[in-house]
């Protein structure tokens, strides 16, 4: 009798906490990291690099701006397309807010800049904290981009390389996504959202969110679009990630190089025939100039799908990368329909080695002493600075 009734209490109990977890905006809940965002990859590198490149759009410059002290006091429904923000400020992005006269910086080193009470960052703090009169500032961010009559028919992705803490995205009045991870990059599929011309982007930064708990460090605390905003204009069938590796044989004479990339068809049909190449470029130890190429047939990719192509070869001799000589290779990663090409990455890859036997820990084969400081790992309590 007694396990049926703890059984009848079970779904009571797991209501309640599904009831309290949609209570919590996004920004106080653990359980949403993102909506609708690209899951991470490799750095993208163009050969023409970002500035010479027609299919890397920069969308920084002056963006139309509103701050306020708390989630109440923002304008709700400024993301819409008819909201008149002509009478805003101006503010640079990228850039943190605080260094263009919005709010404080904030330094502190182990202690929380607002009351610790996890996942919330807007409960009362000591009055003291600036947090006490600004529990979690909104930055509230307007700009316009075009989109050509050459980029329809593309992929388009936008991507913020750091936003600080959590935001929301809108693209002609229509809500794109969510993002928290204020150190890595965070892109939005946006081809559906555009029309060709002039779009507008809204984008609303909390300074605060459930996130910030991981990032307490000994540091200043700024907010805002503090790194690039980019429009990329891809291929519909066009290479998503990438990841290398390489194994060194134990008397360092050869490595193996096994290299995975992705290729993703956004298409409602599917690629054809294309082909995959991957060039590595060097030299060996000898100095001798070392080209190694590789190629995969790509067929028939089917429509909105993700496959994964392996490519691997044996390097005989190889450069070592170390902290004294850091010798990169270089590896272009090409997808090809018949001779055009398609789209083209760059990259650069170290061959090392690090292992530990017994108590000694080696480096390409070299024993490394580690020397520290216990001065150096000695913290005082620092206050809020303007507290």
């Amino acid at each position: 009798m007694m396990k049926t009734k703890y059984w009848r209490l079970l779904p009571v109990i797991c209501l309640a906490f599904q009831a309290h977890a949609q209570q919590l905006p996004d920004w106080e809940n653990p359980n949403v990291i993102g909506i609708n965002k690209e899951e991470y990859h490799a750095t993208l590198t163009l050969p023409s690099g970002k500035a010479a490149c027609d299919e890397i759009v920069s969308l920084n410059g002056t963006w139309k701006f509103m701050w306020s002290a708390d989630p109440e006091k923002r304008p709700a429904d400024f993301y819409k397309s008819d909201f008149d923000v002509s009478g805003w400020d101006n503010i640079a992005v990228p850039g943190t807010w605080q260094l263009q006269g919005y709010g404080k910086p904030i330094y502190t080193n182990w202690t929380y800049p607002f009351k610790k009470d996890q996942p919330r960052v807007t409960g009362e703090p000591p009055r003291h904290f600036f947090s006490y009169e600004n529990r979690n500032p909104v930055g509230s961010y307007v700009t316009t981009f075009d989109v050509s009559e050459e980029m329809k028919g593309k992929r388009l992705y936008l991507h913020f390389e750091g936003v600080k803490s959590a935001m929301y995205v809108w693209v002609n009045g229509e809500k794109v996504g969510y993002s928290e991870n204020s150190m890595a990059p965070a892109e939005f599929d946006v081809t559906r959202y555009v029309n060709e011309g002039q779009n507008r982007l809204a984008v609303e930064v909390y300074r605060w969110s459930d996130g910030s708990y991981l990032e307490d460090q000994d540091m200043w605390r700024f907010s805002g679009i503090y790194r690039p905003v980019e429009l990329w204009v891809r291929p519909e069938t066009h290479i998503k990630d990438y990841s290398f590796a390489t194994e060194l044989s134990d008397d360092f004479s050869s490595a193996d190089f096994k290299a995975r990339i992705w290729l993703r068809n956004s298409s409602e049909h599917k690629s054809g025939k294309l082909n995959l190449e991957m060039i590595l470029k060097g030299k060996n130890r000898r100095g001798e100039k070392v080209t190694k190429r590789l190629t995969a047939p790509v067929k028939n990719l089917p429509s909105s799908s993700v496959e994964c192509y392996s490519l691997s070869f044996v390097l005989e001799n190889p450069e070592l990368w170390s902290a004294e000589k850091p010798n990169l290779y270089d590896i272009e990663i090409r997808l090809y329909d018949g001779k055009q090409v398609v789209e083209e990455l760059y990259s650069h890859w170290g061959i090392w080695k690090c292992e530990i036997e017994g108590n000694t820990f080696k480096f390409n084969g070299k024993p490394v002493k580690l020397k520290g400081s216990e001065s150096a790992r000695a913290s005082s309590p620092y206050r809020q600075v303007g507290g």
